[in-house]
Parts: structure tokens; sequence; C-alpha cells
């Protein structure tokens, strides 16, 4: 549902609006390109306040260390067609497998959800 008319281009800019339901990826000459958030469970704004997670570094490189105020966080990362490619539990992961580009970072502890854009240099 992501890649409906997006070209394989390189996407310099994301943004999820999470109170309108879409994401939002801008590419360099190809236009800014619109989808639904659809596919995503919702996400409640005053719980995305609850959970306090910092991704870093960002952007990184080989690997991305999660640094949270709560013990048992579920990590899966995204593509940004939607497609899941790392799900783990641990707070230090290896995306050195990941191509070049821009990925959703989902973090989940006790029900609470939140999503950050991760860029892999």
């Amino acid at each position: 549902p992501f890649n409906d008319g997006l070209p394989n281009v390189i996407v310099k800019e994301l943004e999820i609006h999470y109170d309108e339901g879409t994401i939002s990826a801008a590419t360099y000459g190809r236009g800014i390109w619109e989808s639904p958030l659809n596919t995503l469970s919702s996400v409640s704004t005053n719980n995305l306040e609850k959970l306090d997670c910092t991704i870093y570094p960002n952007p990184a490189n080989d690997k991305i260390t999660i640094s949270a105020n709560t013990s048992g966080i579920n990590v899966s990362i995204f593509t940004l067609t939607g497609q899941k490619v790392i799900e783990i539990t641990s707070k230090t992961i290896s995306v050195s497998s990941l191509a070049k580009g821009c990925y959703i970072v989902e973090l989940e502890s006790n029900g609470i959800i939140k999503r950050e854009k991760l860029v892999i240099k």
C-alpha cells in the first residue's frame, strides 16, 4: 500500500502524520508522494510520551542502540513499503545487512507503541 506510484528512487525526507493517517515521502527530483497508514496499527498520541526511547546513532552504518526508560522493548524495522525486515528484543541491533535508505523503527513495550524514522547510510 505504501508504494502506490512511488518510483524506485532515494527518499530524502519522510514524514508520518499520525493524526491524518498518512505517510509522506519526498524524493529528489521526483516529487512528494503520500500514502495511507492503514496497514499499521493506530497510535494514541497520549501513549507516545510515556514510552521514552531514543535510537542512536541516526543516521547509522552498522548498528543502532536503543535507550529506553523501560525494559522489555520489542523492536521491528520496516521498509517504506511496509515489509518487516528485522524483529528483535535486543537494545543493540545490527543493521549492516540493510540497504542504504530510510526505514521505520517500531518500538513496543507494554502495549505502548512508538515509531521513529531511521536512516541507513
